[in-house]
């Protein structure tokens, strides 16, 4: 299995900026994770888990994962290049 990077590495290919911390974007991120979950848990009791809606019951998990970390890191002042449109990735990681 092929473990992730150390966060230095990520810097240095220009996958994760520095910038000044984002608060309210971070703020949204963290909010809206809050909600997904909530919705989640409601979807949870309702119908339950079964082989039917296990994968989707994960994928949004993960979204709700992802949007925390990226929260975290917009709070620590870092923007990860993969929340951004093409057209913007390519003009920070020109400059």
């Amino acid at each position: 299995m092929k473990l992730p990077k150390e966060f230095e590495y990520y810097l240095q290919k220009g996958v994760i900026k520095k910038q000044a911390p984002d608060n309210p974007r971070a703020e949204f991120l963290i909010k809206e994770s809050e909600r997904s979950l909530q919705g989640l848990k409601n979807r949870i009791d309702v119908m339950g888990i079964d082989e039917f809606n296990a994968n989707s019951i994960i994928k949004d998990c993960y979204d709700i994962i992802m949007g925390l970390i990226r929260a975290k890191l917009l709070l620590k002042g870092y923007l990860h290049l993969e929340i951004l449109p093409m057209k913007e990735r390519f003009h920070i990681l020109k400059n």
